[in-house]
């Protein structure tokens, strides 16, 4: 009968949304990570979260950075985020910006993500960082 195919469905549909909301918040937990450790992620893979503060403050770094272009390469020749910080909002004003608008980047936060996207890492530099994850991983206790 058509309502006993309906319940079925039903039922499978919230089956269904259990075991995606559990992939979901596993994968989520990924992506955190992969970005805890440095780890390019997509946007497409970030806007999947939208919404959510961690994966919105990022997507709106990203779109900062592609904004202003000329920002990272002044990077390269900064050693602190507050060097930067002040080159930055020097060359904001420069250019007819204020500022003290919010939508400039301001935090040191971003300054120092900058840093680190700037710091060409050697691949010796790399495996060894990487090589850190994996022993530190294995300290984890089990899910």
């Amino acid at each position: 009968s058509e309502s006993g195919m309906a319940a079925d469905l039903e039922g499978s549909e919230t089956t269904t949304r259990k075991i995606s909301d559990r992939y979901m918040q596993r994968h989520r937990t990924q992506v955190q990570a992969a970005m805890k450790r440095g780890l390019t992620v997509p946007d497409r893979v970030l806007e999947a979260y939208a919404g959510e503060e961690w994966a919105d403050k990022e997507l709106a770094d990203r779109k900062l950075i592609r904004s202003f272009s000329w920002i990272l390469p002044l990077a390269k020749d900064v050693n602190t985020p507050e060097e930067l910080k002040a080159l930055v909002e020097e060359e904001l004003q420069k250019q007819g910006f204020d500022v003290l608008v919010p939508k400039t980047p301001e935090e040191l936060e971003f300054y120092t993500k900058l840093l680190e996207l700037a710091s060409p890492m050697t691949k010796a530099a790399y495996v060894d960082a990487f090589m850190d994850v994996v022993n530190s991983d294995r300290n984890l206790p089990p899910r």
